[in-house]
């Protein structure tokens, strides 16, 4: 049987997290709900830029909500090398949170840390030990069995959009003869792709704004480079 034509050629998926938005720092709940890049996250993304302004991407994708974009395109202008066209993608959009929207996210995480019996702190200091006792799954089906407005993602939702959105990159930058490609995305579903494409090496870890994932494909084998890298926006 011949092999995908992904599994004869060499990929790097360089993803990036948007910057902070105005929401990230008000302690919003954000999914499809778009917030601007604030002063802050307008800085992380032109430090991102600089960091990655000597590698060739043969092609460049985004969420299609507006900070993700925007971050992208930061991290573009400061490339010196002939930039591919954005391509902006439905699949890679954050979870829809439904009625938690725009609204505090203590609303719509406290109830699930309860459930571990942890208490939810804002600056995330107790992420990783909270995933390390629950998963994406239960987290998405908890929030759209709590959400009031009964709107939001389920997993099995998030699963489907997400990986028909990396498929398509995939198999589009495969067409272009493989290479470096470049994927701004949103905090929750990043780490859901890497749970679709990279199981074994994925361990839950957080994936700060503006950080770097690199998700190498070879021989079709997908493997993880380096998780929520922030070198660029610490130095």
């Amino acid at each position: 049987m011949e092999k995908p034509e992904y599994q004869s050629k060499t990929i790097f998926l360089y993803i990036v997290r948007h910057g902070k938005t105005i929401s990230n720092l008000e302690a919003k709940v954000h999914g499809w709900t778009d917030s601007p890049l604030s002063e802050l996250g307008i800085s992380q993304a032109e430090k991102v830029g600089e960091g990655l302004k000597n590698i060739t991407f043969n092609a460049a994708y985004s969420s299609d909500i507006k900070r993700a974009a925007d971050t992208a395109k930061i991290i573009l202008h400061a490339n010196k090398n002939e930039t591919p066209e954005l391509q902006e993608l439905f699949g890679l959009r954050e979870w829809n949170y439904g009625g938690y929207e725009g609204i505090d996210e203590t609303n719509m995480w406290v109830p699930l840390f309860k459930e571990k019996n942890m208490e939810f702190k804002l600056d995330r200091s107790n992420w990783k030990e909270f995933t390390s006792l629950t998963t994406d799954r239960e987290i998405a089906d908890l929030i759209a069995e709590n959400d009031p407005a009964k709107t939001a993602e389920n997993y099995d939702d998030i699963l489907k959009r997400a990986k028909k959105g990396v498929d398509f990159l995939i198999n589009d930058i495969t067409e272009k003869g493989g290479g470096n490609a470049l994927v701004v995305s949103h905090g929750n579903i990043i780490p859901t792709i890497l749970y679709l494409y990279a199981p074994d090496e994925y361990s839950g870890e957080t994936v700060p704004n503006c950080s770097l994932t690199i998700l190498k494909i070879e021989n079709g084998r997908f493997s993880l480079e380096k998780v929520g890298d922030t070198s660029f926006i610490d130095s």
